[in-house]
């Protein structure tokens, strides 16, 4: 597949469409913006191996576990992959098909069949995903399957709508009017006060209220929890691209990017739109890489949609970088442009026929692989809490400094720990050891690494500043408290961190970074209780 996108883009090279460019300014928050933005499209293969080493990581822990707990574990995997590997949210759900309770329990059965469902939507095999959709009734399921089935049926209906806008303008807006009705049946089951806000504000969009949507949105931006920003940011980007205020539909296409490139495909047509701004404004480079960085994500991803939508886009993006005597030469071979994108994307879909009906060819191949992943998994994880170990950890940081990622190096280590064990018993001290790094799991954009005994280290990528970090660990000080283990009685559990900031100035080594930290560490380990020391 790789080489066929290589073959596509070098196509496109040769037949693309051109654009005038437009001679404006871009402000200087905005641009700053854009810097933060080319610095995640260079390190976004960073990213995306620290999002699948975490999905491995509860899939690897699922593992180890038998009945619902089991199940939650490879629930956790599959939200990970979802939408970034649609192959590997296919082997998830397979392996929950594989569980005992699969056999039972019939809301499980009907969560995995929606998830598939949604899977196909994303991969462009939207009669499949509809073909399961109306097997459903949904009057006769729990409010979580209701919710699950409506979100479902709107997001399959609304990429449906996208994908036939150019070739059938009707059809989408029959579809586009289908998914918009189901916003009535998700806020009578949506809890979640700001997943109810932006259906609200979805609904203002749809009705042209663009004004009122954005006040809303921005009234609920700092209340907002980081995970859902993205959903803000691309619905204020729409917003404000209908009332024609660019400046501001730059500054949020940029923040929804780089939240995308971070956290995961999610809003996959804010980098192209983007790609198309930069194009009219001249910036010609910024527009390659964009538009390259997205068709490289919508192949990653297998979506059809992303293909198509980004592919329509990039003649006019390469246009621009050829000269003016070439463009006149592409001008006429239009017909032949479109020509050629019809029939490599009927080439898609066979090689896509013959990949379905070719799998059991590949199976023991494919098995092979997975065994020598484990071996590899194994090599560089701590075989009781499943997070990185010593050398695994130190590894993928190193590649970070490396590429100057700024960001916060903490050490933690689990106070009166020896006590613990000397009372209780080792097992005890093994599920205090599993609860502490369960919870730094739970932390977003952190690498985290036992580093020996009772010793932990994290390092956090993420563009926060030092009160939203302190915030991210005294959050987990209290969720580490919160739990309480029968055997320990109503002792809690404390632990002490020492942190430092690194800004990507200048080379550092990690020994380095640690060594500062672990001084912070020693002061913390004074105040005696859940405390931070951060430089």
């Amino acid at each position: 597949m790789r080489q066929l996108l290589l073959s596509i883009i070098l196509v496109f090279s040769t037949l693309g469409l051109s654009s005038t460019a437009k001679a404006e300014e871009i402000s200087a928050d905005n641009m700053a913006l854009l810097k933060m933005l080319d610095e995640a499209v260079e390190n976004k293969d960073l990213y995306q191996e620290t999002r699948k080493q975490r999905a491995d990581s509860f899939r690897m822990e699922a593992h180890r576990k038998t009945g619902y707990d089991r199940i939650i574990d490879l629930q956790q995997s599959y939200e990970t992959f979802n939408r970034f590997l649609t192959d590997s949210v296919f082997e998830v759900l397979n392996e929950i098909k594989q569980c005992p309770e699969y056999e039972t329990d019939r809301n499980l059965k009907l969560w995995v069949a929606l998830s598939e469902a949604r899977n196909y939507g994303v991969m462009g095999l939207y009669s499949t995903a509809f073909m399961i959709l109306d097997q459903f009734d949904p009057t006769n399921y729990n409010r979580d399957i209701k919710l699950h089935y409506y979100n479902t049926k709107h997001a399959i209906s609304g990429w449906l709508a996208d994908f036939a806008t150019k070739s059938a303008p009707e059809m989408a807006k029959d579809l586009k009017k289908e998914a918009t009705q189901y916003y009535d049946s998700i806020l009578a089951l949506e809890e979640n006060p700001f997943s109810r806000t932006l259906v609200r504000c979805n609904i203002l969009f749809e009705n042209g209220e663009y004004r009122t949507c954005i006040d809303t949105l921005l009234a609920e931006q700092e209340r907002c929890h980081p995970g859902a920003r993205i959903y803000l940011y691309a619905l204020l980007a729409d917003s404000y691209m209908n009332i024609g205020d660019i400046e501001n539909s730059i500054k949020y296409l940029a923040l929804t990017s780089i939240h995308d490139l971070e956290e995961g495909v999610t809003e996959y047509m804010a980098l192209p739109i983007l790609a198309e701004y930069m194009n009219d404004l001249g910036d010609n480079e910024r527009a390659y890489s964009y538009m390259i960085c997205s068709l490289d994500d919508a192949n990653t991803c297998h979506s059809s949609l992303r293909t198509i939508e980004a592919a329509s886009i990039f003649p006019i993006i390469e246009a621009s970088r050829s000269e003016t005597e070439e463009m006149k030469k592409i001008y006429q071979r239009n017909l032949y442009v479109w020509g050629t994108i019809v029939i490599l994307l009927i080439l898609i879909c066979i090689c896509f026929y013959f990949y379905e009906h070719h799998r059991r060819i590949v199976l023991l191949l494919d098995q092979e692989k997975k065994h020598v992943n484990d071996i590899t998994f194994l090599a560089e994880h701590d075989e009781l809490t499943s997070v990185f170990n010593r050398r695994g950890g130190k590894r993928i940081i190193c590649k970070a400094l490396e590429k100057h990622c700024a960001g916060y190096l903490c050490t933690l280590d689990i106070d009166l720990f020896k006590r613990v064990n000397d009372t209780y018993g080792h097992d005890v001290g093994d599920k205090v050891l599993n609860i502490v790094a369960k919870q730094l799991m739970g932390l977003d954009n952190h690498i985290v690494v036992r580093m020996g005994g009772d010793e932990f280290s994290t390092y956090c990528m993420s563009k926060i500043s030092k009160d939203e970090y302190i915030k991210q660990i005294e959050k987990m000080f209290d969720s580490i408290k919160a739990v309480r283990l029968p055997e320990m009685g109503d002792n809690e559990i404390s632990v002490s961190v020492g942190a430092v900031f690194y800004d990507g100035s200048k080379d550092i080594s990690f020994d380095q970074l640690f060594t500062e930290a672990d001084k912070r560490l020693y002061m913390s380990k004074q105040v005696k209780g859940c405390a931070l020391t951060i430089l």
